[in-house]
């Protein structure tokens, strides 16, 4: 059952899907550093390596190194250790934290699994996980500048499910009408939900 579950999917061929995942990724962990949640040592060289990892899934997208996945969920647990470790003992916890462990949690997790996204489900593993990047971010945010990275993040994530829809049909296509039309109704169904929704207050302790 665990051979099963590991199994890799039908090798992704699609190089545009792949660019718009790390895009997306690599989006993502632009703005954790621009709100001062990364180093800039630790977002450059993370960069790198989700390229790099990237690369290397690509080129071995039609048989996978099969030795590199004990080692990938290796680093998996250990970045869960180092953030559990980050916050045992302190007496007060607050928002800032939380959220800067957190953002150092998703990108390592995000950088051991680039290495191993030779089909499209994994890479909708990273598209989504870019997502939590985003957020965490998002948390920290206090002004506009922040939209600039919200925009390239959808824009790479439109292109990235747009990619995958495609994929899956087999080279189906897309109509024009419908894509604009779903454009507008998510514009406009996230506008009213943002108008009727209160401001929220957000407490600054945080207790386990």
């Amino acid at each position: 059952m665990v051979k099963r579950a590991n199994r890799p999917g039908p090798p992704e061929n699609s190089a545009g899907l792949r660019i718009a995942c790390a895009g997306a990724v690599v989006t993502g962990i632009s703005a954790c550093r621009a709100e001062g949640e990364l180093s800039w040592a630790v977002a450059l060289t993370s960069i790198v390596l989700v390229i790099t990892g990237m690369y290397v899934s690509y080129r071995t997208r039609a048989k996978p190194l099969g030795w590199l996945k004990p080692l990938l969920a290796l680093a998996a647990v250990a970045a869960f250790v180092w953030f559990f470790r980050q916050l045992t003992g302190q007496a007060f916890y607050d928002v800032s934290t939380v959220e800067n462990p957190l953002a150092m949690l998703f990108v390592w997790i995000q950088v051991a699994h680039a290495f191993d996204v030779p089909a499209r489900r994994d890479l909708a593993f990273s598209l989504a996980g870019s997502a939590s990047l985003m957020a965490v971010a998002g948390a920290q945010a206090v002004d506009l500048g922040f939209g600039v990275y919200a925009l390239a993040w959808i824009a790479f994530g439109l292109w990235g499910l747009v990619g995958m829809w495609g994929s899956a049909s087999e080279g189906g296509r897309l109509r024009g009408r419908g894509v604009v039309g779903t454009v507008v109704a998510v514009s406009v169904l996230s506008v009213g939900v943002l108008t009727v929704l209160p401001a929220p207050h957000v407490a600054g302790r945080i207790d386990f």
